[in-house]
């Protein structure tokens, strides 16, 4: 979508301003260069973070990821590609050179608001999921090729080179196509796979435009051989395996997207597992609250313990009829126990008396043992607890950014998890992966008062990323 956008509006901007362009190319260098820097400086100020979600996504993203350089890109690669003397190639082949820079130069935008993040992982060592370290690796082969062209396309370096010497280097320009639209597959395609649209559209059309104009290219450069001009029956030939090769790798592209891939479930398997020692869990079935919160984005799980409060009232109310029974009895003890003592005599009362100093220390060795049950019963207790109740935070590396979470604990079982996410995929500045991994992995900690859980397919890296930042809560939680 966003490169369909950004397609119209550069063709737009080629077509309309060729003959500016032509004449006074530095003025539209320049103006391209406070672009990308006005635009990096914003990003790097956090300028941006409270814009609308259209705006974010379909107006910034056409600069801040790199759509309408890549749309410029494209119709330098097309201009080699079509055929000569039609009307494209007459308007666009004068100004090949100059929308080959403005290119490069607005590109930068893309580079350095991402190259913030990704380029510094890279290169110190950071966090970062397979996915985007494989794009970020491309990405800088991108700019290895890109820079060097971009200088050589100036008329002012061209005309110091050896022509056949600048013709060869401007052929790597190829490479440099194939690795921007393997940089979009690597980005976009697990996220298709997954059923999201917006991805979906992005795979289809950056293949349909790449795929294309790799068909022309070749096409046109296997017709430059005179045995394909002078045969029109070669030619025709031709023509129709290109476009069944064409053809078929969209119909590739597609089964790609579409086509179903077994479920597997990815047990998360560590040799230090933080499940609790509690017991099995039977609260299955107890009623589970989930809430955003607006300010943070973060999202909290809440385990509701009703069937426990209300066998906790039984208990509390066997007891309370137990205790009335009980002073029933004693009642009627007291009765029958005065009744004897109106007829004993005052011997026996004597003798009372001189007992009444033995049971008292039989009285005091009591309570002395009683308090000493009670206290071995408490440190037991303290000993088979192992995890002290509370809050408690953690933190791990999830599929794009760090996972925070904290914890609710009480009489060593997990009654609460909030977790707030500072993960983004690369096309919508979203948190899909995280909310879809943690609606699954959160309710089944809560529910199995465990980290022993599996994660959720299509979303590994976010659900591994909840389960670490629980354990490491857990880690500071432990007596």
């Amino acid at each position: 979508m966003v490169l369909a956008i950004s397609l119209v509006l550069a063709l737009a901007f080629a077509l309309l301003c060729d003959k500016a362009l032509k004449k006074h190319p530095n003025y539209f260098y320049i103006g391209a260069a406070v672009v990308a820097v006005l635009l990096a400086v914003l990003e790097f100020l956090g300028a941006f973070s409270g814009a609308n979600t259209v705006v974010k996504n379909y107006v910034l993203a056409i600069f801040e990821k790199g759509s309408f350089a890549t749309a410029l890109f494209v119709i330098v690669m097309y201009t080699g590609a079509l055929k000569n003397g039609s009307y494209l190639i007459k308007k666009l082949m004068p100004i090949r050179a100059q929308l080959s820079i403005i290119a490069s130069i607005l590109i930068l935008v893309h580079n350095i608001t991402q190259g913030k993040t990704y380029f510094v992982a890279l290169f110190t060592g950071g966090h970062m999921s397979a996915i985007y370290l494989a794009a970020t690796i491309v990405s800088l082969a991108m700019l290895v090729i890109m820079i060097p062209l971009a200088v050589m396309s100036f008329p002012v370096v061209r005309k110091k080179m050896n022509g056949k010497t600048w013709k060869k280097i401007q052929r790597s320009a190829y490479v440099f196509y194939g690795l921007i639209y393997i940089h979009v597959m690597i980005l976009n395609l697990p996220s298709a796979r997954n059923g999201r649209w917006e991805y979906i559209v992005n795979v289809i059309v950056y293949s349909l435009v790449f795929i294309t104009y790799a068909v022309l290219r070749v096409r046109k450069a296997l017709l430059k051989k005179n045995k394909f001009k002078k045969d029109i029956n070669m030619a025709k030939i031709l023509n129709a395996s290109f476009g069944t090769a064409g053809a078929v790798l969209m119909a590739g592209v597609c089964i790609m997207i579409f086509l179903p891939t077994a479920e597997t479930e990815d047990t998360i398997s560590s040799g230090a597992s933080n499940t609790l020692t509690s017991g099995e869990s039977d609260d299955e079935d107890d009623a589970i609250t989930y809430t955003i919160d607006d300010e943070t984005g973060g999202l909290t799980l809440t385990l509701d313990d009703e069937d426990e409060e209300s066998e906790t009232e039984e208990e509390e109310d066997a007891v309370s009829e137990t205790t009335e029974t009980e002073e029933d009895d004693t009642e009627e003890t007291d009765e029958e126990t005065e009744s004897a003592a109106d007829t004993s005599t005052s011997s026996q009362t004597s003798s009372n008396s001189g007992n009444s100093s033995s049971q008292s220390s039989k009285s005091s060795s009591s309570s002395s043992s009683s308090s000493k049950t009670e206290s071995s019963t408490t440190e037991e207790s303290s000993q088979s607890t192992v995890y002290k109740d509370g809050t408690y935070t953690g933190k791990a590396y999830g599929y794009d950014g760090y996972i925070s979470v904290t914890i609710t604990i009480e009489d060593d079982k997990i009654t609460g998890i909030t977790a707030v996410s500072e993960e983004e995929t690369y096309l919508y500045d979203d948190t899909w992966y995280f909310t879809t991994a943690y609606s699954t992995v959160g309710k089944a900690i809560l529910s199995s008062n465990s980290t022993d859980v599996d994660t959720v397919s299509g979303a590994t890296y976010s659900s591994n990323g909840i389960i670490n930042a629980v354990k490491a809560a857990l880690n500071s939680a432990k007596n």
